[in-house]
């Protein structure tokens, strides 16, 4: 009869079974691809959405510039406005937005003029506002415009125009983190090219009360 097994023969026998197992499973390699594949697959098309999401605002952001130079360019070209002019360079600065809507869009142009004293206060100022961009409030005439104009600008006896402009931008793909979209604006100063001062219709042309001359 063949002795009995011993138990440190069968643990010997355990302990080699189990090397055996985890040798091979440190050796396998059958699923190490997918794992990998799984977790790097999210960063990725997080990177890829947040790259585009980005240079949409980007090109945004810049358009807005443009939109806001323009307004102040097409106004400060002219010696006198009428209704109908403002109207138009309204029209005609919102095109400049393209490929993007215009229907979250706020705009503002003011002339402004600054006085001996070297005291800024509005000549007249208009608005157009659409949509759900943070809406513009026209300000009053020879209220004062210090806040508006650097003091590197507040040259004696000179004008200025100001734009401003508003756009709300929804993101294509982060609408759900931002549903109330990302506000982008811009202002722009700007010297009359062809005047000293731009004549608004229906906006009286005399001093301000209290202007040095």
């Amino acid at each position: 009869m063949s002795a009995p097994c011993r138990p440190a023969s069968r643990l010997s026998t355990l302990n080699r079974a189990l090397r055996r197992r985890l040798t091979a499973f440190g050796r396998a390699r059958s699923g190490i691809a997918a794992t990998e594949f799984a977790l790097i697959v999210p960063i990725m098309l997080s990177m890829y959405f947040g790259m585009i999401e980005l240079s949409q605002a980007l090109g945004h952001g810049r358009k807005t510039t443009l939109l806001s130079r323009t307004l102040a360019d097409l106004v400060t070209q002219s010696t006198g406005i009428t209704n109908t002019d403002m109207n138009t360079i309204f029209s005609a600065s919102a095109s400049v937005l393209a490929p993007f809507e215009t229907t979250n869009l706020a705009m503002r142009v003011t002339a402004i003029s600054i006085d001996g004293a070297g005291t800024a206060r509005v000549d007249w100022s208009n608005v157009r506002n659409a949509g759900t961009a943070p809406a513009y409030a026209p300000l009053g005439r020879c209220s004062n415009a210090n806040a508006l104009v650097p003091l590197s600008l507040r040259s004696p006896r000179s004008s200025l125009v100001i734009s401003d402009a508003t756009v709300r931008h929804y993101p294509a793909i982060g609408t759900v983190l931002v549903p109330s979209g990302v506000t982008i604006s811009e202002t722009m100063p700007m010297r009359p090219r062809v005047s000293q001062s731009i004549i608004r219709e229906g906006v009286p042309t005399s001093p301000c009360p209290g202007a040095v001359p």
